[in-house]
């Protein structure tokens, strides 16, 4: 069975209803677009970690490769993986950013995670209902569905997997998956594009790369040639380890929206130190030519080898940080919990009086102290939000 992309065609009586979700994730919503892609990525990385014995999770490891344009994948290859999906590509009002022409080379980012379940459930359900912990129906198949109870932790992959389109200059990603519970390995293509018109026939925004069944359903793509071609052309480094590898190709490289590696270890450090030092993550960044993991042993040694402004920002919490893992329970302060249905923010109502009067109290047992003491104790609580956020 050969492997394709496919659109659906509109039917009368579906509504003309464009995606919304990528606008969560614009630049003017979240910035920069390599914040949004590693804090999405890794937050679901950080859900899927395999479980222990005693229930606890196992550590996790994020690969984030950017294939510059001294790996891109050349014209002819690309021309292998999206000729089907071209049409469609270059349909008007598609509003793609800096579309690219197939005849290009395809520089490509591989997102992979290991020490994770994998994309597991039913992968041919295609309802959401019966199918909670379903999570290859929610990466590839729903939007802005979430799981629940133990299946929703930080992130969800419910509009989150957007940012991984978002990122790509035709709108489209890879995900092959190998799943711990059934060790099947299989890879899908999703392209999110907008109601357009090919051959003067309209189709729906969404398209697959997979193998068609008999009733127009695309399924994941099994066959053990295709799969390999896949991992040798976009450098993947999953062969039988659970968890999941996601390409995004044309991703951009210039620009205010352009993603180094230098960018994404960045994003990482901002977002993720505090489970980086606690054991819980560790992350590579890599090129070509280069690569550099942060985990619990490293992670100091690289801040303190950053630029001043970084270092300036990111030691004073990461301190803070290695300074909370030997503190017991009894020697913790709690802080007011913010409303569950409004936005959380930093005010000074979070703090009780109790908290404050610790804090004068011994001020000397901090490693953020300053001359400044009420500054010095907004740097403080912060960097607690911070660490209580990104604890679970």
């Amino acid at each position: 069975m050969s492997t394709t992309w496919q659109f659906y065609l509109k039917q009368p009586t579906d509504t003309i209803r464009n995606s919304t979700a990528g606008e969560f994730f614009s630049t003017e919503a979240v910035g920069d677009v390599t914040e949004a892609l590693v804090r999405e990525g890794i937050q679901n990385t950080l859900d899927a970690r395999r479980k222990k014995a005693d229930g606890s999770r196992e550590p996790a490891h994020a690969r984030i490769f950017l294939s510059e344009m001294g790996a891109a994948l050349p014209a002819s290859r690309a021309q292998h993986w999206f000729s089907t999906l071209w049409p469609h590509v270059l349909a008007p009002g598609n509003e793609l950013r800096n579309q690219p022409a197939l005849a290009d080379p395809c520089p490509y980012l591989v997102f992979e995670d290991f020490g994770t379940t994998g994309l597991t459930g039913d992968p041919e359900a295609h309802d959401q209902f019966g199918e909670d912990k379903n999570r290859f129906l929610r990466f590839f198949r729903g939007e802005g569905i979430s799981g629940s109870g133990d299946d929703k932790i930080i992130g969800s992959w419910g509009v989150g997997k957007t940012v991984f389109p978002r990122a790509s200059r035709i709108s489209s990603f890879f995900g092959l998956t190998v799943r711990e519970d059934d060790r099947k390995h299989l890879l899908l293509g999703r392209s999110i594009l907008k109601y357009h018109r090919v051959n003067e026939r309209s189709y729906k925004p969404d398209g697959y790369f997979g193998q068609s069944r008999w009733d127009g359903f695309m399924l994941a793509c099994a066959d053990p040639g295709v799969l390999d071609e896949f991992r040798r052309d976009f450098h993947i480094k999953r062969q039988a380890e659970s968890g999941l590898s996601i390409v995004v190709p044309w991703y951009e490289i210039n620009g205010d929206d352009g993603m180094t590696r230098d960018k994404a270890i960045e994003a990482v450090l901002r977002g993720f130190f505090y489970p980086i030092l606690m054991g819980h993550l560790a992350v590579t960044g890599a090129t070509p030519s280069e690569e550099i993991t942060l985990d619990a042993s490293s992670i100091m040694r690289k801040v303190e080898s950053m630029a001043e402004s970084l270092r300036v920002e990111l030691l004073p919490m990461l301190q803070l940080a290695e300074w909370a893992q030997t503190r017991v329970d009894s020697e913790f302060q709690s802080l007011v919990p913010p409303a569950p249905d409004e936005s959380q923010k930093w005010s000074p109502e979070l703090v009780p009086e109790s908290v404050v009067g610790h804090i004068r109290q011994s001020p000397a047992r901090c490693p953020a102290r300053s001359e400044d003491f009420e500054a010095d104790l907004a740097q403080i609580v912060e960097c607690w939000i911070v660490i209580g956020c990104l604890s679970g």
